[in-house]
């Protein structure tokens, strides 16, 4: 209500009479005033009174759609970051109004009360070739791994005459003695057992990259697909010696490679220490999921049964991965007897499927120079005919790592070799300190209890030899009796 409005209105019939008339005007104008404002005051009290009628219907709608439990009240939940703002009384000032807001703001536009490491500055590594900044060489690309180190160097620059690939082999695996990753170094080693495969994970690079520039394919779980993840050539080195995987006496550096690609994936190199061999076969090779097939104590190793369990997934899909949450393993019930097992291991080496074998930690192996901290790939499984219409049953088995054989019967020492006749040639025996060892499936049912396998046939070009026993049998053009 506009009073100024409401007597300027007024003031036109009293201008329009006499003297009298005027001064009436002017009583009378003022009675209209005050019975204009009065009637504007009641107006107003009017609208206050309505707009408290309909707060109150629908704070009574509010209270019948929600219901609140004897004991029970509702409150306005709170972050544990969050701070209390300052509350204003009824009649605040508006400076300190304004000042209110301002402290809203600043509080939207604040970083978290979280406190946030600071960006490592790897600046000294910047050197003109490829620096991946999205895993730079720093401490969090390191985490908190179990082996310490003194900084980062190239691959390219820890050798006269570094190399991709030269010829791979399992003995290109060299890994640190104190490092946590066995498992998964182990799975390298037995993956290259199959060298085309090993060189496919790099794409069509063959040669040395002159910007330090490689992409790695490995396999997602969650995505259950091939993943190809992009990498420079820095790791973490001890007295300008890699600290994880090594590099060969060829200079060969795929497998170091292969291994800050993995780091990569799994957010940091101490998330890669410790961990199960079917998984690293499975990050390698894919194939869905992988089985691993677990003796069953008993009282003799002839007599035992061997039960299957396979990986779960409980990760998401995301482009790096949560081991610690993500890697399951499920036993489905499935059981082998010896002999049964012995049929699946004939048929895997036929397929060409990727075998590591673990050594139980129970028995007496290391008195024969098994080691249980690694897989031993599989690479055979023969049987040779003997005297007396017997057949003898041998396995042919490799360190992941080339260093340490079994010594036990049918080491390439053993007198056996001479004793059974035949038995040398039809298993084309060697006696090369690389690795490879025969070893009786007897004895492999007593010092092995786990076998780790990908249903995956794999390329077989550059194989060993005797697998490729295997893979004739398995085509029908070779009898392996």
């Amino acid at each position: 209500f506009d009073e100024s409005s409401g007597s300027e209105d007024l003031d036109t019939p009293g201008d329009a009479g006499t003297g009298d008339a005027g001064t009436g005007g002017a009583d009378a104008r003022s009675d209209s005033c005050t019975a204009v404002a009065s009637t504007g005051s009641n107006s107003d009290v009017g609208r206050r009174e309505r707009l408290r009628r309909r707060s109150s219907t629908a704070s009574q709608r509010s209270s019948a759609e929600f219901k609140v439990a004897p004991g029970f009240r509702v409150i306005r939940k709170r972050s544990s970051r969050e701070e209390a703002a300052p509350k204003l009384k009824k009649g605040t000032s508006l400076p300190e109004r304004s000042a209110s807001r301002e402290w809203r703001k600043s509080r939207t536009n604040s970083a978290p009360l979280e406190k946030e490491e600071a960006v490592e500055d790897y600046s000294q590594y910047e050197d003109g070739n490829f620096v991946d900044h999205g895993f730079p060489p720093s401490k969090k690309a390191l985490g908190k791994a179990s082996v310490p180190i003194d900084g980062w160097m190239r691959l390219s620059k820890m050798h006269e005459t570094p190399c991709l690939f030269r010829r791979v082999v399992p003995d290109n695996v060299i890994p640190n003695a104190d490092a946590g990753n066995y498992w998964f170094l182990s799975a390298c080693a037995a993956t290259a057992e199959y060298p085309a495969w090993i060189q496919s994970m790099f794409g069509r690079t063959t040669q040395l990259s002159p910007k330090g520039k490689y992409i790695v394919r490995l396999y997602h779980p969650g995505r259950r697909e091939f993943i190809r993840i992009k990498i420079d050539d820095y790791v973490p080195v001890k007295n300008r010696a890699p600290a994880f995987a090594g590099i060969t006496g060829d200079g060969e550096i795929w497998p170091a490679l292969v291994e800050k690609a993995f780091a990569k994936f799994a957010r940091s190199y101490a998330n890669t220490e410790w961990g199960q061999n079917l998984y690293g076969l499975l990050y390698i090779c894919g194939g869905g999921h992988s089985n691993c097939w677990a003796r069953v104590r008993g009282p003799q190793a002839r007599a035992s049964s061997w039960k299957r369990s396979h990986t779960v997934w409980n990760g998401r899909t995301a482009c790096t991965i949560d081991r610690e949450r993500a890697e399951g393993i499920l036993m489905d019930g499935e059981a082998r007897d010896v002999e049964q097992l012995w049929g699946m291991l004939r048929r895997y080496m036929e397929l060409c499927y990727p075998v590591a074998c673990e050594v139980s930690t129970s028995s007496k192996a290391g008195k024969f120079g098994l080691l249980d901290d690694r897989s031993y790939a599989l690479l055979g499984a023969r049987e040779i005919p003997v005297e007396d219409g017997r057949v003898l049953r041998m396995i042919f088995l490799r360190n992941p790592f080339g260093v340490g054989e079994w010594t036990g019967r049918w080491s390439d020492s053993d007198p056996l070799w001479e004793k059974v006749d035949g038995a040398r040639g039809a298993l084309d025996m060697q006696e090369d300190d690389d690795g490879t060892f025969w070893i009786s499936y007897v004895d492999f049912l007593r010092y092995f209890d786990r076998i780790n396998v990908v249903k995956k046939s794999m390329p077989v070009q550059g194989c060993n030899k005797i697998k490729l026993v295997g893979l004739k049998r398995g085509l029908g053009l070779l009898v392996d009796t």
